[in-house]
């Protein structure tokens, strides 16, 4: 009697939960269409304030601007490569293509496309809005959850920025000398810190401990989307939190050691950014962390620069227009419901565990139809190996810089 009343308090508490995601995934499902809509339209925005006559800020660098060199980080180390004749715009350029690349292949991809995704959201109750398991695919689409964990980034650090701005602790960003240098430098950094940290730092070393092969195949899959094409073991799931928790530290410090620091406080704001990126590079793959990056850096300050054009002021300044405050506003509240959706999410698998783990048995499925022989006899033949098991379903100012 004791167990079946806790069995039926574990399953309306799946039941709320499951209500309440429900209540959830229509929101939910607009705001990322917004945002989507809006990191879209960011592309011509940020080349236009790379191109466009006037340089923001009332600095004297233009596109033509030759670099010299380019600042890269490998394994997390910076350091400057040669770059003898390339001027600002090219490379930009570059940059440019580069993120509009993963852009398209996030939006479609893998299983299937951003607004299919949304729909199967709100069709099952908001469990594929919350990143969980639902029918359809076994991988959620990457844009969808690069814009939910975007906003949960967004939502952390602002939450970071207010407790330290309470305590006193600065977070300013170090000084620039010319604002579409630091533009060119924010649009940079996501492409370069997702290799030189996540790749480099999570994504090899986990392959090294866990992967069980030696195989230049499974390691470009493995540094690509870790979660989908490594072992599924506990032993995996240690290491990587380990390497991610590593990683985020090394990523605070190296904001506030490097050549051009920020202010102490960012320590505790970049290291949480980059929990958020390692948990998204290992469990949803290296384009939705680098979109995530993206979205933190070229999809916000692409508006902030526009808007410094159109009113002749400086960066730092567009920040405080109203604009940019209804747009943080709008990825604040983004960040609270995905927020919630992971939440409810958890509560109402683990919930479901408990009502079908032995606490009180659920409802028998109907009986399957017989197997014909030849099935039946290669049923039981032997359990799928390996490769058979990875191809099965499965479930699934600034803030950086």
């Amino acid at each position: 009697m004791e167990a079946d009343a806790l069995g039926g308090g574990e399953a309306r508490g799946a039941g709320a939960a499951a209500r309440a995601a429900r209540a959830l995934a229509v929101p939910h499902s607009a705001m990322v269409s917004v945002i989507f809509g809006m990191m879209a339209l960011s592309f011509p925005l940020g080349a236009y304030v790379v191109f466009s006559a006037a340089a923001p800020g009332g600095g004297m660098v233009d596109h033509g601007y030759p670099l010299g060199s380019l600042g890269l980080f490998v394994a997390g180390l910076g350091i400057e490569v040669p770059a003898d004749g390339l001027r600002l715009g090219d490379a930009f350029t570059a940059l440019w293509c580069a993120y509009a690349a993963v852009f398209a292949v996030a939006a479609l991809g893998p299983c299937r496309g951003l607004y299919a995704e949304l729909s199967s959201a709100m069709g099952h109750g908001g469990a594929r809005a919350a990143g969980g398991r639902a029918a359809g695919p076994p991988y959620e689409n990457y844009m969808h959850a690069a814009v939910r964990w975007f906003a949960v980034l967004v939502l952390a650090s602002a939450a970071a920025a207010l407790l330290l701005s309470h305590a006193g602790v600065p977070t300013d960003p170090p000084p620039a000398d010319d604002e579409l240098l630091r533009f060119f430098e924010v649009a940079k950094a996501p492409l370069v810190e997702e290799v030189g940290f996540r790749v480099a730092l999570v994504g090899v070393p986990l392959f090294l401990a866990c992967s069980g092969e030696a195989s230049a195949r499974l390691l470009a899959r493995a540094l690509w989307h870790p979660h989908r094409h490594l072992p599924r073991t506990a032993r995996t799931r240690r290491a990587a939190a380990a390497l991610i928790a590593g990683t985020a530290a090394f990523f605070g410090v190296a904001h506030v050691v490097s050549g051009e620091p920020w202010g102490a406080g960012k320590l505790v704001q970049a290291a949480a950014s980059g929990a958020i990126l390692g948990w998204v590079y290992y469990r949803h793959g290296l384009a939705p962390a680098i979109l995530v990056h993206w979205a933190a850096n070229y999809f916000v300050f692409s508006y902030a620069y526009y808007v410094a054009l159109a009113t002749s002021t400086t960066a730092a300044a567009a920040f405080d227009h109203p604009l940019l405050q209804t747009l943080e506003g709008v990825f604040v509240v983004a960040g609270a419901v995905a927020a919630a959706l992971v939440v409810l999410g958890r509560v109402a698998a683990r919930a479901s565990a408990h009502v079908g783990g032995g606490i009180v048995a659920p409802r028998p499925d109907p009986p399957a139809a017989p197997l014909p022989p030849a099935a039946s006899l290669q049923r039981d033949a032997a359990p799928p190996g390996p490769s058979a098991a990875r191809m099965a379903p499965r479930a699934g100012g600034g803030l950086l810089t």
